[in-house]
């Protein structure tokens, strides 16, 4: 009888060591996929904005944390796939015009975007999405 206890006792044992970590109730229990959380970067992409000049949203451009400013990549591509607008520089947004026109103010239209960033610990992100433009 000792024996059977002390072997069930062993495969408990190591059936436990094996398991998932619990969150104790008093802590975040979020999972971040595909993020590397020893980094500090917060980055936001807005998924719309205005530029009609009313000073609100009135540019599209990711904001955040902790990324550099010397690489920096952002496309903007209309919905025939057509690159409307390229900048490299981090605090040029776009303000909305296609190939240096004014944009029509009377048409919602929807743009995609690839924006390559680089964090100030060398590593490089990239993003694709799609941007709505509100007149």
């Amino acid at each position: 009888m000792n024996k059977l206890f002390f072997a069930i006792a062993i495969i408990f044992f190591a059936a436990a060591a094996h398991a998932a970590p619990v969150c104790p109730d008093n802590e975040d229990d979020t999972i971040y996929e595909g993020q590397n959380l020893n980094e500090n970067v917060m980055l936001f992409i807005p998924n719309a904005f205005s530029p009609n000049g009313d000073g609100h949203n009135d540019y599209f451009a990711p904001v955040g944390t902790g990324i550099t400013i010397d690489y920096f990549e952002m496309r903007i591509y209309s919905r025939r796939g057509q690159l409307i607008y390229l900048s490299r520089d981090i605090n040029h947004p776009w303000n909305g015009d296609v190939n240096g026109r004014k944009y029509d103010e009377t048409a919602t239209e929807v743009f995609a975007y690839h924006i390559i960033i680089r964090t100030n610990k060398g590593f490089e992100n990239e993003f694709f999405g799609r941007v709505l433009r509100i007149p």
